[in-house]
């Protein structure tokens, strides 16, 4: 995931002046199959996830924008821009852990 955004970054700095841009989106969890066939449908991180036209369309407005970066889901967004640089890096697994488990 950071190399998608570096790289989307650097790509976008690069089309500059050409009418291309590029906007990285990161999406919260998303409403597809993936949990249930990853075994995670009952898991706290897929209780609030969001429909596939919702997290496009979240994408599409940052695009349009002129967003470097997108965070798809709400109240991701203030944490993870505001407070995850803070936190340990031990701290951070332990929660995605906790949110993956069943």
């Amino acid at each position: 995931k950071a190399f998608v955004n570096s790289w989307s970054q650097a790509i976008n700095e690069e089309l500059q002046g050409t009418g291309v841009g590029v906007t990285a989106l990161c999406p919260g969890a998303v409403n597809t199959e993936f949990a249930e066939v990853a075994n995670l449908d009952k898991s706290e991180l897929f209780k609030n996830a969001k429909s596939a036209e919702y997290t496009a369309q979240k994408g599409y407005e940052a695009m349009e924008a002129g967003r470097l970066k997108v965070i798809s889901e709400p109240s991701l967004n203030f944490a993870i821009k505001a407070l995850f640089p803070f936190v340990p890096m031990r701290a951070k697994l332990k929660q995605v852990k906790k949110l993956q488990s069943v």
